[in-house]
């Protein structure tokens, strides 16, 4: 497994992830959360998630 935080890849708050710059080539990444029991260390991975592209976005102003 590959950790991808940082970049354009990064965590809320909340828990969710944020994508940067989505590329096509990212609906080929398999994403995963990794939860991690303060109490017996151990972890949990869920199962893999796939973005969805539909289109593009030339600018985006808030």
């Amino acid at each position: 497994m590959t950790h991808i935080l940082g970049g354009r890849f990064s965590m809320t708050s909340s828990g969710e992830l944020h994508v940067r710059d989505v590329r096509d080539s990212d609906a080929y990444i398999e994403f995963r959360c990794t939860g991690t029991s303060d109490v017996t260390a151990k972890q949990k991975i869920s199962e893999a998630a796939k973005l969805e592209i539909h289109g593009k976005i030339k600018q985006f102003i808030i």
